[in-house]
């Protein structure tokens, strides 16, 4: 069984070692494997999202684009995992306590967060950057 700490800096277990701390704690563990994964529609937060489903994690997953719905069923389908997923642009905070209460009431708690949403797609050096663009770059990074 992995202890906190063990392996990683900071306290962090990855997730196979979260994987086999659970099935060794059982059912008393069963909070630990919600995950949530943001930007999960595509890219590496799909391949992310798939592998921790792999893995035997619930996951739920957010995003903005309309494409999470069928991504949520076809890693449930693919895996048996229990996915839940709530649509939200993570750069209007707004949005976020919903999402979240979607997943939780789905789910339950989760035991963890994988941060991945990003946008770059405003690129230009900073002085020539339109303001809007930069509140929208910082707040969804």
């Amino acid at each position: 069984m992995a202890e906190p700490g063990h392996g990683q800096p900071g306290g962090w277990i990855v997730p196979g070692e979260a994987a086999e701390r659970c099935e060794a704690e059982g059912a008393m563990a069963s909070h630990l494997r919600h995950i949530i994964v943001t930007g999960a529609a595509a890219g590496i937060g799909l391949a992310i999202a798939r592998q921790l489903a792999s893995q035997g994690f619930a996951l739920g997953l957010i995003d903005m684009s309309p494409a999470l719905e069928a991504v949520a069923a076809d890693i449930a389908r693919d895996t048996g995992a229990p996915v839940a997923w709530a649509l939200a642009d993570l750069a209007d905070v707004a949005q976020i306590p919903p999402a979240l209460a979607t997943l939780q009431a789905a789910l339950g708690p989760a035991a963890g967060l994988v941060n991945n949403a990003g946008i770059a797609s405003h690129i230009a050096p900073v002085v020539r950057m339109q303001a809007d663009l930069w509140a929208r770059e910082l707040a969804v990074n």
